[in-house]
């Protein structure tokens, strides 16, 4: 389903006339879902940091020091992962894949007007684009056409 064809143009010096267009894109009303999974571990150390000092022995004040606000606990760091294959899970009818809505697309709109019945021969229009159209769009196109394929 092609709509709102615009922005007119040819390749080259064919007669054949482009055109930018939005396509309808398709709904599945039932799909089945596959996921590849993969498990990963992660590897880790945890620590505390202790801050101290060591005075010099009894005759010189306690045997340590610890001055608060320096001293931390329950750190973690990761220090690596691990990763294996873990079995593709498949949701069977998983629901609808919503591909609905639009996308931009170059599509070709008219044919080459040589149908075998001669030059100039008859426009043909293409992808839902009126054929009664293709004369109006061709001169949008603009451009010289070499072959003299161009009805108008």
């Amino acid at each position: 389903n092609f709509s709102n064809h615009r922005s007119f143009y040819r390749n080259g010096g064919s007669p054949n006339v482009w055109a930018l267009a939005d396509a309808g894109v398709t709904r599945y009303p039932s799909s089945d879902l596959h996921y590849a999974q993969e498990y990963v571990q992660l590897v880790g150390t945890t620590f505390d940091c202790e801050v101290w000092k060591d005075p010099g022995g009894p005759g010189k004040g306690p045997d340590a020091i610890f001055p608060p606000g320096l001293q931390t606990t329950g750190h973690a760091t990761v220090t690596g992962s691990v990763r294996s294959p873990a079995p593709d899970y498949i949701d069977p009818n998983g629901g609808p894949m919503n591909m609905g809505g639009t996308m931009g697309v170059q599509t070709l709109i008219c044919i080459s007007p040589n149908t075998g019945g001669g030059k100039p021969g008859q426009w043909r229009g293409m992808h839902d684009f009126a054929t009664s159209g293709c004369a109006a769009a061709s001169v949008a196109a603009g451009g010289t056409v070499p072959s003299g394929n161009n009805p108008d």
